[in-house]
């Protein structure tokens, strides 16, 4: 049977195979200290023995772990070797035993408190790997895991057959027990919705429907991403509840849901497992779903955009209108003025005069517009929201329907859930009593374009809020807090609250702990001021030492003047 394909070529080699240095990598590996000079002076004068030593641990340092070699075939490092500390002896001409070999090799082992990776480590190893297995399904992120779990726990690595049998058996281990979970725990309705993605319903695939993208943002395209969010929703629905009963990891979800869009339908369907096209399919709604709501508040976010550009145009045309209007009315009002001190116009003939410049049936209006001209820019922004209601009813509405929007700003979701219960509703706006609105979330300047007075039945004034540019504000206000982190959309990718991304506050305090274990990152488990003061204590000593070599002459680079001033 074929192994599992874990690495390249090339990445098994530089694990696996001795190491090609240069000379600037040599002086470093190939460097003993006074405990290896110590033992290379038990070996008396055997130069092949010594070199054997130094090789082991120059390999060892550079990729932590040891291989059997001829001095012929590392001939360039043994070369190296002999110039810088065996100058006046030959180039070794036999090898040492294989006794001899191994008593080096134990000698660097116990040095840096090395273990060979017997039967017991190899099932802790497949533990591990059962472990990560649930974390990630990807068998490099699993190796990873293992080879850093032989460092630290100071064993050899084992050969690149082991890990591949380890790795294989860990991830046949977790698909199956997903695949049983999904069995026992999916109800039957569920699977049942998940097996009629895959059948043909009106020449097209269900699934092949969902994994369109959305192409732009015109009226047709959100419609169908509505749509297409409406076949799901009830499967992803589902999922939330099932996902944490299954213990399935996020990056497994993304790993089960890239498998769903690799293989074609046909393929899946040819699938002998029905359990495990059922989780590929629950893990790729599960992610499709999110991703298309993206689609969805990003159409939200361009439609307001679109419209309130728009408004920002129909304002500045009725500005400059206003401000035509407003000059035009100045300069009647002047001449209207002048009149009054033309000495050649008789007083009985001024009134004459002044409404040749106004006819006298506008004149009461020219005087209400010259009292009061309109100059307020919030007033024909609004005026042009309210033009465009139903475009905006017809746009954005179904996006508002469909969207679970949350607030920090409490203002902002009471308004949200009264506009949701009025669109379920069949209670018309104008019925609502103004105390009864929410309009905290708006900014006060605002409040008078969206609301108007009225008579009730007992023909007393009453104030009532604009339904329609209320609904206007509500969508301006939440495009506002998505912009600005205030609003979020939990079930989406890119608009959710950092809070959503994390581990529920509750079960980490509860299990803390048991998932720091499991990370197998042994600093995350130690308190944060201890592990200072460990620092600082490492750093004095290093000072120390340093200070020390240079005060011994150790260091040849460095030069000291001391101050002779008395």
């Amino acid at each position: 049977m074929a192994r599992l394909t874990i690495l390249t070529q090339d990445k098994i080699d530089s694990l696996y195979s001795i190491p090609r240095l240069d000379d600037e990598e040599r002086s470093f590996l190939f460097s003993p200290d006074s405990d290896d000079l110590a033992y290379l002076d038990t070996l008396e004068n055997n130069t092949a023995y010594k070199i054997n030593y130094i090789l082991q641990l120059g390999y060892y340092r550079a990729i932590n772990i040891f291989f059997q070699f001829s001095f012929q075939k590392v001939k360039a490092d043994v070369e190296f070797i002999r110039l810088h500390y065996f100058p006046n002896q030959p180039f070794p001409k036999k090898q040492i035993s294989k006794k001899n070999h191994y008593l080096n090799r134990d000698q660097v082992m116990a040095k840096y408190n090395l273990k060979n990776p017997d039967s017991v480590f190899q099932q802790r190893l497949l533990k591990q790997a059962k472990i990560l297995a649930k974390s990630h399904s990807l068998s490099r992120f699993i190796l990873e895991g293992l080879l850093s779990y032989c460092q630290q726990q100071n064993v050899i690595r084992p050969a690149y057959s082991s890990f591949q049998y380890i790795v294989s058996t860990a991830l046949k281990e977790e698909c199956n027990r997903l695949v049983n979970k999904m069995y026992t725990d999916a109800g039957k309705a569920l699977r049942n919705e998940l097996d009629k993605l895959l059948e043909n319903d009106e020449l097209f695939y269900n699934l092949i429907l969902i994994k369109k993208d959305q192409k732009n943002f015109s009226t047709t395209e959100i419609k169908n991403s509505v749509a297409k969010q409406q076949l799901i929703i009830g499967i992803y629905d589902k999922s939330l509840a099932l996902m944490p009963k299954l213990g399935i990891s996020e990056q497994n979800i993304i790993y089960y849901a890239n498998l769903a869009e690799f293989y074609t339908i046909q393929e899946l369907k040819r699938f002998n497992n029905k359990n495990l096209v059922r989780l590929y399919l629950l893990c790729y709604v599960h992610r499709r779903l999110l991703k298309i709501n993206d689609n969805l508040v990003s159409s939200l976010i361009q439609k307001v955009t679109l419209y309130d550009s728009k408004a920002d145009e129909y304002q500045r045309s009725k500005i400059d209108i206003a401000e035509a209007v407003d000059k035009q009315l100045r300069n009647q009002a002047w001449q209207v003025m002048n009149i009054n001190i033309d000495d050649h116009i008789p007083d009985n003939k001024v009134r004459e005069k002044a409404f040749e410049v106004i006819p006298q049936d506008h004149y009461k209006q020219f005087l209400q517009d010259f009292k009061k001209p309109n100059m307020d820019r919030d007033f024909y922004r609004w005026e042009y929201y309210g033009h465009i209601s139903l475009t905006i009813k017809k746009n954005i509405r179904p996006l508002f329907k469909v969207l679970e929007f949350s607030s920090s700003n409490d203002e902002m979701n009471q308004a949200v859930d009264f506009f949701r219960q009025h669109l379920s509703g069949k209670q018309s706006f104008q019925d609502y009593n103004y105390a009864d609105i929410p309009l905290g979330f708006l900014p006060q300047s605002l409040k008078t374009h969206l609301t108007y007075k009225t008579k009730n039945d007992d023909q007393q004034s009453i104030k009532k809020v604009d339904g329609d540019r209320y609904e206007c504000m509500v969508y301006k206000q939440l495009k506002r807090g998505i912009a600005d982190g205030t609003v979020f959309i939990k079930d989406s990718h890119c608009y959710r609250a950092l809070e959503d991304e994390l581990i529920d506050v509750e079960y980490w305090a509860k299990h803390k702990q048991a998932i720091l274990k499991q990370l197998n990152m042994p600093l995350l488990s130690i308190n944060i001021v201890d592990l200072l003061n460990q620092l600082q204590s490492n750093l004095k000593d290093k000072y120390a030492q340093v200070n020390q070599h240079i005060h011994n002459g150790e260091n040849p680079h460095l030069k000291i003047k001391y101050n002779t001033i008395q």
